[in-house]
């Protein structure tokens, strides 16, 4: 039986290991943040011109 419970978390993280498009979208995300980033900064420059 516990061997049945260490194969369930095993298969989990084969799932996650094998996901490997999830870390792709992952490490797309932060460079999309990084864009956003600059975009915040306009928009404090648009609120130092008001």
């Amino acid at each position: 039986i516990s061997f049945n419970g260490t194969e369930g978390k095993r298969s989990r993280r084969r799932r996650y290991s094998g996901s490997d498009s999830d870390s792709v979208s992952e490490r797309k995300r932060p460079k999309k943040r990084g864009r956003p980033r600059t975009i915040p900064r306009e928009i404090i420059k648009g609120f130092s011109d008001a």
